[in-house]
């Protein structure tokens, strides 16, 4: 683990093996951790250091200018370990959330609003749980309950649409004219967004974090 921001020099015990520790010496490693990290960071409770430390710079610059507007800390650092880019104003109100499910709409900087298409398949369970799995996959650090919280937001709506138009298009699909249509619109569809995705910094940036890109 390593702190990166810059100007936080990487202390040398950061990066060695762990190797069996008392208390009293893990205490004294989080002390030394602490010390170089951004100074609204120099005051978390120790049990938050390894956590913190393992951040992206970006995101332990964004978890030092929140700290002190965040309703969870524990949450903010989960969120910003598995969405290092996630923009300020959506981790605020991730974090800040309130009722039973608190992972809500992840926004991009900018969302247009587009106008309604034709009402898409009701989405079941069964697609909710199939796009948790796929969540999990590709973030492989995401808790379950997450994974499915987030498959069941506002933020995965047009996502989960897809996943149940897919399962329905198979199971309702028996000609081989169909079906090799269906194949070319993925393969199509697919090499579109991977040319968005190279076009664009943050998005490669993100896909870069996950276990979906191979460059």
């Amino acid at each position: 683990m390593s702190v990166h921001t810059q100007g936080y020099p990487i202390p040398l015990y950061s990066i060695l093996p762990d190797m069996a520790e008392d208390y009293q010496s893990k205490r004294e490693r989080w002390k030394r951790l602490r010390e170089n990290f951004p100074p609204p960071l120099q005051n978390v409770a120790l049990s938050s250091v390894d956590a913190i430390a393992s951040l992206q710079e970006v995101a332990l610059l964004l978890l030092a200018e929140i700290v002190d507007q965040t309703e969870s800390f524990p949450k903010a650092i989960l969120l910003l370990d598995i969405f290092p880019d996630i923009n300020k104003e959506s981790l605020l109100q991730l974090t800040n959330a309130k009722g039973k499910t608190s992972w809500q709409a992840i926004k991009s900087p900018a969302v247009e609003k587009r106008p309604a298409l034709q009402k898409p398949a009701q989405a079941s369970a069964e697609d909710t749980l199939f796009l948790a799995d796929l969540l999990q996959n590709f973030y492989t650090r995401m808790p379950r309950t997450a994974a499915e919280s987030l498959a069941s937001s506002s933020a995965m709506k047009e996502a989960l649409n897809i996943a149940s138009a897919v399962r329905i298009a198979r199971e309702e699909t028996n000609s081989d004219f169909v079906t090799l249509c269906l194949y070319g619109l993925f393969k199509e569809t697919k090499k579109l967004l991977e040319e968005e995705i190279k076009a664009n910094p943050s998005f490669l940036n993100a896909a870069r974090q996950s276990n979906l890109w191979d460059e």
